[in-house]
């Protein structure tokens, strides 16, 4: 009887882990009862998951320093922030949102998460194709399929992600081939009906670079050695110079025109007028777009538009980290950021099997995404950065197992995770 009701509570855990998923990915949002159940329910339910596990939880937290620096950092920036109550508001909802990645990351292993991931997102999927089909003015919005997401963007790339998780899945494990891809194939489909350009290059990219170069990193070790060394850096400032050139490639290439010209000319207005006002601490977490927001209207009216357009953020998550908390917040996410990028390449070369390339590639998407479109940094409502801590942290004792392997700890190692459950 014991038994059944453990394996009753296994099977609950992992719903309730998979609905949280769905809804930090926004996938609920034309379910509004459901969408608001969670919402609400989750400020009670993840503190219950943390605490089912508060030893390993506490552990686990620790394992990136960097990353509750930072945290730390956004929830105290009410004392200098520009707007203390969006400040207060949405660190709530960081804390919330924090202890699910680090939860995540202490209840399941970076290839349970994989799997999760995968399965959460096909779901969400599933749910944005139905919802198209059968509510079409709610899932349409002007020739732009959006599904259940509040906008085209967001579903074109969660659907990014769940192509990256699905195609890992599929050439990695023979028995999960057939459902990963069918998910692949809806993705890639709600991708195009979304018409989202920087997803589609994305994608391609993905699949046609990505994984081939995995591929070769898992090879002996001289191969590996030309990978990290050469192409890698390669590979960095070929993205640099894509992303640095991105408007003049999508006028010629894609024909898209005044959105990106707007977001330039926002992200020249900030920086040239305002990061340089408060460059070390900056406006305070959420702080700067609810307080300074008429004034980057005044400044973008100078410019060629006729019709001022000013978005709530600033297209960059790096950007927008500046403006929260300043260079500080952006050093200490860098040093993070940093160590388990290259953590997360010496997994592909270490792991037997393509799985171990999941972990960068979501670094990968997660930092092409912040460059110049979205801000997942810090969120307080995003998938990707749960995802982000639950990745980082997941990394961190891979490293560490790795450490004590080669000094020969292993034993104490899975004595002490033993301790912990």
């Amino acid at each position: 009887m014991q038994i059944l009701n453990r394996r009753t509570l296994v099977k609950l855990e992992l719903i309730i882990t998979v609905l949280l998923l769905l809804y930090f990915s926004d996938g609920l949002d034309s379910l509004k009862p459901l969408e608001k159940i969670l919402a609400a329910g989750s400020y009670g339910i993840i503190p219950i998951l943390v605490f089912s596990r508060w030893k390993k939880f506490l552990y686990f937290s620790t394992r990136d320093v960097a990353l509750i620096l930072l945290t730390i950092l956004a929830l105290i920036s009410v004392v200098w922030s520009e707007s203390p109550e969006a400040t207060l508001r949405n660190g709530r909802a960081l804390i919330r949102i924090t202890c699910f990645g680090i939860y995540f990351a202490a209840r399941y292993h970076w290839k349970e998460q994989l799997k999760l991931v995968a399965c959460a997102l096909g779901i969400s999927a599933v749910l944005a194709l139905l919802i198209g089909i059968i509510i079409p003015s709610t899932g349409i919005s002007a020739s732009h399929w959006r599904g259940g997401f509040p906008h085209k963007n967001y579903l074109a790339r969660t659907m990014v992600i769940s192509t990256a998780a699905s195609l890992v899945i599929s050439l990695s494990y023979n028995k999960y081939r057939k459902p990963a891809n069918a998910c692949i194939i809806l993705s890639v489909i709600l991708i195009l009906l979304t018409q989202g350009k920087t997803a589609l290059v994305q994608t391609i990219f993905l699949v046609t670079v990505l994984i081939p170069l995995c591929k070769m990193a898992r090879q002996s070790y001289k191969p590996r050695t030309l990978v990290l060394v050469l192409v890698l850096p390669a590979m960095i400032i070929g993205g640099f110079f894509f992303s640095a050139n991105f408007e003049r490639i999508a006028v010629e290439v894609f024909n898209k025109t005044d959105s990106l010209t707007g977001r330039k000319m926002v992200l020249e207005i900030v920086w040239n007028h305002f990061i340089w006002q408060n460059p070390i601490i900056g406006y305070g977490y959420y702080g700067f777009w609810r307080s300074r927001y008429d004034e980057v209207a005044v400044e973008m009216s100078r410019g060629s538009f006729t019709d001022v357009w000013v978005p709530d953020h600033a297209h960059s998550g790096f950007t927008d980290l500046c403006l929260s908390l300043g260079f500080l917040g952006l050093t200490i996410f860098l040093a993070s950021a940093i160590i388990a990028y290259l953590r997360s390449l010496f997994l592909i070369g270490s792991c037997k099997t393509l799985e171990g390339t999941w972990p960068f590639l979501l670094l990968t998407f997660f930092f092409a995404s912040n460059w110049n479109v979205n801000n997942t940094i810090l969120s307080s409502k995003e998938l990707l950065w749960p995802l982000y801590v639950s990745t980082t942290i997941s990394l961190a004792l891979e490293s560490e197992r790795a450490r004590r392997k080669t000094y020969g700890a292993t034993n104490q190692s899975n004595q002490l995770e033993m301790d912990l459950e």
